[in-house]
């Protein structure tokens, strides 16, 4: 489906969270390369330069248009998303945005979801029996974890946005350039929510019933209860996850000063025989 107005040309291009991005203008430090199959087209605009009552045209920007979803509140974004979720407007303020690549990562798993992909506030990486994801708050250290298991060898595959893909029985996950040509296993194999814990000397790991699974992806994701459509297609993608892949709660020590070694002791806790069972 073509954009609902305004024929901008969408000359700056982006791969972000298995979604190729267009955009009219630049987003510097996102990866251009890598797997996708969802697109949107993004437009930076100045808001409301034409009134909406006047006369032919596209009306203003700031105008939601008829099927549109705002941008959710927690996005720190004014504008919309069309409703078949491939064109986004965020509407600039007077003194412009400093990184539009951040807005663009923040409204992004909104759009996915309305074309029916899933992202999950996640890092994730590539161990040999497929991708592991790591959710969890800002601050959690989901990154920080993944980067010091990229280390040990297990490459990173997301940092903070983890795109999902229903594929029949399994969950796919589209891959950045950096694994292109490898032989990497793209299946979702496990979701562990990731918390720091002073109390806590080892690894520790439980595993999670999928009704507990879902509270905790809601609960650490982008869920949004502003908009009907947006909330009931991230909860139906949130109960396919929690049924297809099986999931832990996982807490590490908060020493940051041994944080490669609990990174060790989390890669061989998860490359142990028989360590993820098969989803329920």
């Amino acid at each position: 489906m073509p954009p609902t107005h305004h024929p901008h040309a969408f000359v700056h291009h982006a791969v972000l969270a298995g979604v190729r991005i267009r955009s009219d203008r630049p987003l510097i430090d996102l990866p251009v390369d890598g797997e996708w199959d969802l697109e949107v087209d993004v437009r930076f605009s100045a808001g409301g330069d034409r009134p909406a009552d006047a006369g032919a045209g596209p009306p203003a920007d700031d105008v939601l248009p008829e099927g549109a979803c705002a941008l959710p509140a927690s996005t720190r974004q004014r504008g919309w998303i069309a409703a078949h979720g491939r064109e986004v407007v965020i509407i600039e303020p007077p003194m412009g945005i400093a990184d539009r690549a951040l807005a663009v990562r923040s409204v992004l798993p909104f759009a996915s979801t309305l074309q029916g992909g899933g992202v999950l506030h996640a890092s994730a990486v590539a161990f040999p029996d497929g991708v592991h994801a790591f959710v969890g708050a800002s601050g959690a250290g989901k990154s920080t974890l993944a980067a010091n298991l990229g280390a040990l060898g297990w490459p990173t595959v997301a940092d903070d946005l983890t795109p999902c893909r229903l594929d029949g029985a399994r969950v796919h996950v589209p891959l950045p350039a950096t694994l292109a040509g490898r032989t990497t296993d793209a299946t979702l194999r496990a979701i562990h929510f990731l918390a720091r814990s002073p109390r806590t000397v080892r690894v520790q790991r439980d595993a999670l019933s999928p009704a507990a699974c879902i509270a905790q992806l809601l609960r650490n994701g982008f869920s949004d209860v502003e908009s009907r459509e947006l909330w009931a297609q991230q909860f139906a993608m949130c109960t396919e996850l929690a049924r297809r892949v099986p999931a832990f709660d996982l807490v590490v020590p908060d020493a940051r000063e041994r944080v490669p070694a609990i990174a060790a002791d989390v890669r061989d806790s998860l490359a142990a025989p028989s360590s993820i069972p098969a989803a329920g």
